[in-house]
């Protein structure tokens, strides 16, 4: 969707929102949370200031239509709260807005609840014993009114136009349809706080399925439907969420609410379709000199564009002024050089004009495109074309990720590469091929940058034949129906995407049905890290059947490019050029060249870290220090900016590039859609971090290195407490039923830091996996290993004797209890433990190659170290069996070469080693078991078996041995 120039179609001098033609169909203040009660006197102040700020937008002419305030009005849901509410806010506010006002709407949050009433309801689990209890009928209406006096000061809150008595009918919610300016507004009022207990109900919630599935049915015929609540979707019980998304997204609702006090904007979705979720901030937690900022949110809506504007406001209690809250929503969203943010409605209702017209030259799109995807023409690109101020070009030269107004900023240089493809797309649009052309590299190689510049460029030649569909949402999917709707002009189209990894298997479906069909009007122009490429599988599509794939790899910086990068540093003097200061262009261009080589050799942007080493330099320290001072200071969900920055560095500068936004949410204890817009966009802004598909880097790893030097020893961060909380985290994901990319480096992380030395956060790492949540054998196994490594065996096999019984299923659970009890010098023990191991039924699976290779080389030890402590012939004998029948197996030469230490020790005893046949060795084998089991050095848990009642007819089959089977498991 292409953004609308705001300051031409909505700015005026007068008013905002005064331009005739496109003026919006319907706006709205948001307001929640305002905890009346809890502190009268700042309360108050905070009263007057909101309604000057009010007074100020009516006067300029952009009063609203509606006013909506999403519940926690009061802050015990007391009478006397509401009357102060209504006495010093409410009725003054009505007077501002007057006439021209349609509805003020309120909703009830879990503080509008007055606790001390229906005490004797367990609310939690009322679902469960009155299924009906939520039902818009009149049996639920019976039901529910044994929690109406929790609810009565609330709906007795009025005004002249305010009604809160809908809490107490038959169908549970304010169901309204409102006319204006000749759209049909529908407003859906929800009481999520019906089974509010206590402050922390999160997943005990409902607003109740059944009533709002009513409730919006009644509104079906609406141009837009407005939902109102006080709790996010994900505070609801567990079977509702799901669902309740579904309805919301069939009916592509705008869903208001509060509770969790900072601005958060996201799409969400259910049933193949989405809807916009918008939270306002707190009105008033505390006063201005604490951490909570007190914010309002005025909202627009144009019905004909098909849009959603914000403007979010915080108070400046410094300033004692109203501000523009620049972190409220993703900076994606914002409109250069204004204070609104505007966000694509989601699919519209039918009957409402399509998104996409034709202008000119343009084809028109039978439908709107779907959400992620937009149009980017010759409009959109004047939209966002501006002079970027020294600051924002430093920002972008330091490494900060790049949008539009960087890419199209001519102080911005283009890439030689640029250029080139673009001939290249240009010469297979004039031979009418079909082409996929793929831009690759490491992350910090210019790639975003020169696919947008590459896209602008084609869009603004004369005359230009090229229509160009952005991808613009990375979760979104390359729709299959896109296509159809894309007509067949005399130019062609452009399908580009900065996460090709993420849609890779969709282009190719895509190529596959243009070809057959014949259409060689559509192109695709792709970019992506080779690796991620990779793990797509893309690699391995068959892309030469149906198109040419073109890959055009960039690395590091040529001496052109460090030219014209150079000439563009040198506009911002010694801030721009930094150690490049005083040396002509040849030289600096060529220092530059050089940084960029050194640095190809690393897993890393070399365009990036050559900049950084040459305009930065041994600087970096500096620099990072500045930019870890500025995150401390900015609060987040579980923290402060700078804690969640350390989790991204600490994993980074381990070369750990993994982590993903479910990881990092839950390691600061907030959502991933609170992570995303509250920590990942404001870090991308300060030139700190980098998405890489769905896993999250610092921009360089230089810069993560520094971090955590800085971490460590200046802002006096635990980092071994990061990487503990790191893996919890991953592992507390997983136990909940969460997806967890790339599980395993987090489940062996300890191992990472075990084998460079750090062998008390390895064996601490070990432990935290082991102990959170769900506990796995291949957990257990590892942890109780890096102990026997550390020389701590005994320890190790506590670990194995206090494992749950159902963990012991598991071979390689035996094999390294075993390995313990031989350090400990009891080796019989280790027999039994390694023929456990190699026996029936130990687990569901087979026996393995590998499995048998690590018992019988642990026998083979253990039986060499017997005859040596008792001299029996039967355990040497034992050993020699055990070696002979592991050559039977197919291992390769590392496998062989990893016995030479077993037979080197076996060449230095007596009697000499001679073959036997393989049936006699297997019998040998299993003698030797049973000898060491009646010798053994101790007892284990009952629930293992005793030696004589193993069988090893699985293990016999492996080395093809014909035996005689004498006992059962």
């Amino acid at each position: 969707m292409a953004p609308i120039n705001m300051n031409e179609q909505f700015f005026s001098p007068v008013s905002e929102f005064s331009a005739q033609d496109s003026a919006p169909s319907l706006r709205w203040l948001h307001l929640s949370d305002f905890h009346v009660g809890k502190d009268n006197y700042g309360q108050r102040r905070l009263f007057k200031y909101i309604l000057r700020e009010v007074e100020r937008q009516v006067a300029s002419g952009d009063s609203p239509d509606l006013v909506f305030i999403t519940g926690d009005v009061a802050d015990k849901g007391q009478s006397a709260q509401y009357t102060e509410f209504n006495d010093y806010f409410l009725s003054p506010l009505t007077d501002l807005v007057g006439k021209n006002c349609a509805r003020f709407i309120m909703v009830p949050g879990n503080h509008d609840v007055d606790r001390a009433q229906a005490q004797a309801v367990q609310t939690y689990d009322i679902l469960y014993k009155v299924p009906r209890f939520l039902d818009p009928t009149e049996e639920g209406l019976l039901q529910r009114k044994y929690l109406f006096d929790r609810f009565t000061a609330f709906a007795n809150n009025e005004t002249a136009k305010l009604n809160n008595q809908w809490l107490f009918s038959p169908q549970g919610a304010l169901i309204q349809s409102l006319e204006i300016r000749g759209h049909k507004i529908g407003i859906l009022g929800l009481n999520t706080a019906w089974l509010s207990r206590s402050d922390d109900d999160r997943h005990q919630l409902s607003a109740g399925k059944a009533i709002i599935e009513t409730g919006l049915e009644a509104l079906g015929d609406c141009h837009v439907r407005i939902v109102l609540g006080h709790h996010p979707i994900d505070w609801f019980i567990d079977e509702d969420v799901e669902p309740i998304r579904a309805l919301f997204s069939k009916y592509n609702v705008i869903y208001l609410h509060g509770h969790l006090h900072k601005p958060v904007s996201r799409y969400e979705g259910g049933g193949g379709y989405h809807f916009l979720a918008l939270q306002s901030g707190v009105c008033f937690e505390t006063r201005d000199d604490e951490i909570w900022v007190s914010r309002m949110l005025w909202g627009a809506l144009n019905l004909r564009t098909r849009q959603v504007l914000l403007k979010p406001l915080r108070w400046s209690g410094d300033n004692h002024e109203w501000s523009i809250d620049g972190a409220a929503f993703p900076e994606r969203y914002r409109q250069p050089g204004s204070d609104y943010w505007v966000l694509p409605l989601p699919t519209p209702p039918a009957g409402v004009q399509p998104l996409l017209e034709a202008t000119q030259s343009q084809q028109t799109l039978t439908t709107e495109l779907p959400l992620g995807w937009q149009l980017i023409d010759k409009s959109f690109l004047e939209e966002h074309r501006t002079t970027l101020d020294s600051e924002q070009a430093l920002r972008y030269f330091d490494g900060r990720w790049p949008r539009w107004r960087e890419a199209l900023s001519p102080q911005i240089p283009k890439r030689a590469v640029v250029k080139k493809l673009v001939k290249e797309l240009e010469d297979v649009r004039q031979d009418g091929r079909l082409q996929v052309t793929r831009i690759s590299g490491a992350t910090g190689e210019g790639k975003t940058t020169a696919l947008m510049q590459i896209v602008s460029e084609l869009v603004e030649l004369e005359d230009s034949k090229w229509r160009v569909i952005w991808h613009d949402i990375t979760d979104s999917p390359l729709p299959a129906t896109l296509l159809k709707q894309l007509p067949e002009w005399e130019g062609t189209w452009l399908i580009a995407s900065d996460d090709a990894n993420l849609i890779a298997k969709s282009v190719f479906n895509s190529v596959q049905a243009l070809r057959e069909k014949g259409r060689y009007d559509v192109q695709f122009l792709l970019c992506s890290r080779e690796a991620d490429w990779v793990d797509a599988g893309a690699d391995t599509f068959k892309w030469y059947k149906y198109a040419t794939l073109l890959e055009e790899p960039l690395r590091g910086i040529s001496l052109p490019d460090a030219e014209d990068i150079v000439r563009a540093w040198s506009a911002y003097g010694s801030q721009g050029l930094g150690k490049l200061k005083g040396l002509n262009i040849d030289d600096a261009a060529a220092r530059l060249v050089r940084a960029s080589e050194e640095e190809a050799n690393k897993n890393e942007g070399a365009f990036l870290g050559g900049m950084l080493r040459v305009r930065i330099g041994a600087g970096l320290k500096v620099h990072v220090r500045a930019l870890l001072d500025r995150l401390k200071s900015r609060q987040i969900p579980g923290g402060n900016l700078l804690d969640a920055f350390a989790y991204i560095a600490a994993a980074h500068a381990e070369n750990i590039r993994s982590l993903s936004k479910v990881v990092l949410a839950e390691a600061l204890g907030c959502t991933t859609t609170e992570v995303t817009s509250e920590v990942l966009y404001p870090l991308a802004e300060e030139t700190a971090v980098t998405i890489v598909g769905q896993y999250i880097l610092t921009r360089h790893k230089a810069i993560a290195d520094v971090t955590v030097e800085l971490l460590a020893n200046t802002f006096r961060f635990d980092m071994d407490d990061i990487y503990a909380n790191l893996v919890w985290a991953a592992r507390q994901v997983r136990t909940s039923g969460g997806f967890v990319p790339q599980l395993g480096d987090w489940d062996y992380l300890s191992s990472h830091f075990f084998d460079k030395g750090n062998e008390a956060l390895g064996i601490r790492l070990a432990k935290v996996a082991v102990e959170t949540g769900e506990t796995k054998e291949h957990l257990v196994v590892k942890y109780a290993q890096l102990l026997r490594e550390a020389g701590q065996a005994d320890q190790s096999v506590q670990v194995f004797l206090g494992a749950p019984s159902y963990v012991g299923w598991d071979r390689n659970f035996y094999n390294e209890w075993a390995a313990s009890e031989r350090v400990l010098g009891n080796q019989a023990l280790g027999i039994w433990l390694h023929g456990i191991a190699l026996a029936d039924r130990t687990t569901m699976r087979l026996i393995d190659i590998n499995n048998a290779k690590v018992g019988l080389t642990g026998l083979g030890y253990n039986f060499l170290e017997l005859f040596d402590k008792y001299d029996r012939a039967l355990f040497i004998e034992a050993s020699d069996a055990a070696l002979q029948l592991i050559t039977r197996l197919k291992l390769n030469n590392k496998d062989f070469s990893s016995l030479a230490p077993l037979k080197a020790k076996r060449q230095n005893q007596k009697p000499k080693s001679l073959e036997v046949n393989p049936a006699t060795a297997f019998r040998r084998l299993q003698d030797g078991i049973i000898a060491a089991w009646e010798q053994r050095e101790g007892e284990l848990p009952l629930s293992i078996k005793p030696a004589t009642n193993l069988n090893f007819t699985d293990l016999a089959r492996l080395l093809g041995v014909t035996v005689q089977v004498t006992s059962d498991y």
